[in-house]
């Protein structure tokens, strides 16, 4: 599940400085937020891949996030991983006015991905997915 993006303490750390000091009595890290948010992230990448793709049953479609990769260059998955998490952090510390701003950004952030079909670790032109959060109309 989205097991190729790792994420860790550092990353919160460098957008909430003090992040740290959220940790609950006895907590050692934040690998329970990241995890949870993770799933949230692989939640988004399997709707989004169910949206593309009607015909493809339930397990293609879990056979297909599985090769999900994230960019190097702009690492969009990896960033809202991180700002869910430090937003299921602030939730947890009865901070919500701090979670929604930066469960705000998480959703602002491009769900852009690329799968490789063809398991040639090269990302050809037909192997990338960019959906943007913004819908015009109705």
């Amino acid at each position: 599940m989205l097991t190729e993006i790792i994420v860790v303490d550092a990353d919160l750390d460098n957008i909430v400085p003090n992040i740290a000091d959220y940790k609950f009595i006895g907590q050692a890290d934040f690998s329970d937020q990241i995890a949870e948010a993770r799933k949230d992230v692989y939640r988004m990448v399997y709707a989004d891949m169910e949206n593309n793709n009607p015909s493809y049953t339930h397990a293609k479609i879990k056979d297909e996030v599985e090769k999900v990769h994230d960019f190097i260059e702009t690492p969009n998955l990896k960033d809202c991983i991180v700002r869910l998490a430090i937003s299921r952090i602030f939730k947890g510390n009865s901070l919500l006015e701090m979670a929604g701003a930066y469960e705000m950004e998480a959703s602002l952030i491009p769900l852009r991905y690329h799968y490789d079909v063809n398991e040639d670790n090269v990302v050809d032109t037909g192997e990338i997915s960019v959906r943007s959060k913004y819908v015009f109309g109705r």
